[in-house]
């Protein structure tokens, strides 16, 4: 079985995901990719693929280009959702300039310049000479102090959601008040009450649909590619509580998008994995400022697209995970959880856009099913294969390359003060059958210097709301503290022996320049009771030091 394994550890956007399947790609594969992307006949759309280097590791990096402007070239670092509300005239109102250090940046590229006069209009880069046009940025720069009278107040009030997904940019909740007169030095609040023209563009989700009809793909990825959209327009409905048929989408940003999310869509069905897996979602940490106020990651539209799926926070400060790879994963993934037993194939790196001292990239495996899942038949390579009169196979849930891997485990922690220890021996025994990889208790001094017992369960990430069901049930706890662990590990197999005493299964660890083996402990024990042996005599007589 074909298996496409997604590593989220520094989050998901579109561009990413996209990026790191074309890596995983041979040379060949990579330029038909290619091709079919430069012909899906988007409106004023390419794409630019160019090789990035993060923390040493060398991968694909994919910028989108709208009207030939680079949506993740000039951004501040703001993520945000970019929505405007029109009414009846022209009310903006925001801060001018956000700075965030966010990790994923999309949104407009955030730059005025005002000159003897302003326009403004939602485009990337905007200049302001002499007309009064209005394109909406967030950072604003006055050469010198002008002042304006006009006679109209205009206010606006329509739903804008722009997402530009390159490289973990983050979307912007733009939302401007232009009352009267430009003075040097705006505040971050500013306001024009002058005539002006207005540049607004939005598309409704029936617009949207109309652009995928037109896309240069197939009819199942014109599916593919709705179902996604609806995903999101599904998330702003919920968070603004409108009908999706009342969402507006910010124009670049909609090329943009559907850029990103076709593009997705084409190299997975290229792909043609029979399984897709992915890692929990790592989503940052922190705060992001949107119109509506100050908002902690992930942001509500992206949180609302995760219900449901395993995703985790750790002291990377930035939203990590933006709407449309969210919704991307949602669509195609088939399981989260830690890598499986596999054998890779290939493996590609799609690079974010900003820096940290972990690698920003998204990490595609392409690879098969290390043993069949109908049986626990180990098919080794030939250059792993075993002599014919042994039997060799891996434990169910071991990794089972040759070289050290690495997964994440989740640890679930609890304090009872108030169990038996024949209590605490029965919750063991259900836990374990429930699929914990492990138990085990410590005693501890509790508040008034009572004794006490600290749970520990190990389980897999995928495992996590099921086992904490099982320890609240069979547990008093009242609160059940978690941690997600790293865990370095050495590649276990076990192979079977034919002794003078009968079957001995032998486990064996390697890795790291680590190789040991030990023999089946039940094995001994049952030739010891058979034979009346004892477990020394057993061990001496079939070799064991």
């Amino acid at each position: 079985m074909k298996i496409l394994y997604l590593d989220l550890g520094m989050g998901a956007a579109g561009d990413m995901l996209t990026a790191a399947l074309l890596d995983a790609m041979d040379e060949k594969e990579k330029e038909e990719a290619i091709k079919d992307l430069s012909a899906l006949n988007i409106p004023d759309v390419r794409f630019d693929v160019e090789r990035s280097v993060k923390c040493g590791i060398t991968g694909t990096h994919v910028s989108v280009k709208v009207h030939g402007t680079d949506e993740g070239e000039a951004l501040h670092e703001d993520h945000h959702g970019h929505h405007h509300e029109h009414d009846h005239g022209h009310h903006h109102g925001r801060d001018d300039f956000n700075e965030h250090d966010y990790a994923h940046q999309h949104g407009p590229d955030d730059f005025y310049e005002h000159d003897n006069a302003h326009h403004h209009g939602h485009d990337n880069f905007h200049e302001h000479d002499h007309e009064h046009q209005h394109e909406h940025d967030d950072f604003h720069e006055h050469d010198h102090g002008h002042q304006h009278e006009h006679e109209d107040f205009h206010e606006h009030s329509h739903e804008d959601f722009l997402e530009h997904d390159h490289g973990h940019q983050h979307e912007h909740d733009d939302f401007h008040e232009h009352d009267h007169g430009h003075q040097n030095g705006h505040d971050d609040f500013h306001e024009h009450g002058h005539d002006h023209e207005h540049h607004h563009s939005h598309a409704s989700l029936e617009k949207i649909n109309s652009i995928v009809d037109n896309l240069n793909v197939s009819d199942s990825i014109k599916s593919d590619v709705r179902s996604i959209y609806k995903i999101i327009a599904t998330a702003e409905g919920h968070v603004h509580n409108k009908p999706i048929t009342d969402i507006h989408f910010h124009e670049v940003g909609t090329m943009d998008a559907i850029a990103d999310i076709t593009a997705a869509c084409i190299l997975i069905r290229r792909i043609g994995a029979d399984k897709i897996i992915a890692s929990p979602i790592h989503v940052g940490s922190g705060q992001v400022r949107c119109a509506h106020g100050i908002l902690p990651v992930p942001a509500p539209a992206t949180a609302f697209i995760l219900k449901g799926i395993p995703m985790y926070s750790t002291d990377i400060k930035g939203e990590l995970c933006t709407p449309t790879g969210a919704a991307i994963l949602k669509y195609f993934v088939d399981e989260f959880k830690s890598m499986p037993a596999m054998t890779s194939d290939s493996i590609g790196y799609g690079m974010g856009f900003k820096d940290f001292e972990r690698a920003n990239c998204v990490r595609a495996i392409i690879g098969h099913d290390t043993y069949a899942t109908s049986s626990n038949n180990y098919n080794p390579s030939p250059d792993m294969a075993m002599p014919d009169d042994t039997a060799k196979r891996p434990y169910p849930d071991a990794p089972t390359s040759q070289s050290a891997i690495n997964d994440s485990i989740i640890e679930l922690r609890c304090n009872i003060d108030d169990m038996t220890g024949e209590e605490i021996g029965f919750a063991f025994e259900k836990l374990l059958e429930a699929g914990a990889r492990d138990v085990f208790s410590t005693p501890i001094t509790m508040k008034k210097n009572r004794p006490g017992t600290l749970l520990t369960v190990i389980c897999s990430v995928s495992d996590r709301d099921m086992m904490v069901k099982n320890i609240f049930k069979h547990t008093t706890t009242i609160g059940i503290r978690e941690t997600i662990c790293n865990r370095y590990i050495l590649s276990r197999e076990s192979e079977t022996l034919n002794t003078p005493l009968g079957q001995v299964r032998e486990k064996r660890v390697s890795g790291y320049g680590i190789s040991r083996s030990k023999l089946e402990y039940d094995d001994i024990v049952k030739i010891a009771r058979n034979t009346g042996m004892s477990i020394k005599e057993v061990k001496d007589a079939i070799g064991v030091k």
